[in-house]
């Protein structure tokens, strides 16, 4: 019975458990490859700078929102009765007063954000840009 070919039994276990592992971390990969609403999951790719871009909702105002007043003001917990994380609530904001008077901190208004990192001169004159083109979407 000398010179048979069979493999010993621990070199055919590793092997066996090694094709296991394979699969396991194949169906891992796998799984975590799924594909989403890029938009959902990165809601301000694209926005990387409002200052550089033109004073539109969608390529400006939105971000400027969404890095200083939606964390408070937005549709599921509108502090004060404010959301500013869409279009309408934005413009309803800036046709009032309300948006460049808390931002500015102008009289009669409370100071937006509070206590926080206030908004950049230049995301104020965006801003401003954005009313005064009568807040194109």
């Amino acid at each position: 019975m000398h010179g048979s070919c069979k493999e010993p039994k621990t070199t055919n276990m590793k092997r066996k458990l090694s094709y296991i592992l394979i699969l396991v971390m194949s169906a891992i990969a796998l799984d975590a490859c799924y594909y989403d609403k890029e938009d959902a999951i990165y809601p301000l790719k694209g926005y990387a700078n409002p200052c550089d871009s033109v004073a539109t909702y969608n390529q400006c105002v939105k971000f400027i929102m969404a890095n200083n007043c939606t964390s408070c003001h937005n549709t599921n917990y509108n502090t004060g009765g404010v959301a500013l994380d869409n279009y309408n609530d934005v413009m309803k904001a800036a046709k009032n007063g309300s948006l460049m008077g808390t931002i500015e901190s102008q009289p009669g208004y409370n100071t937006m954000p509070p206590g926080g990192v206030k908004v950049s001169s230049c995301q104020i004159s965006k801003l401003n840009d954005w009313i005064n083109a009568q807040e194109p979407q």
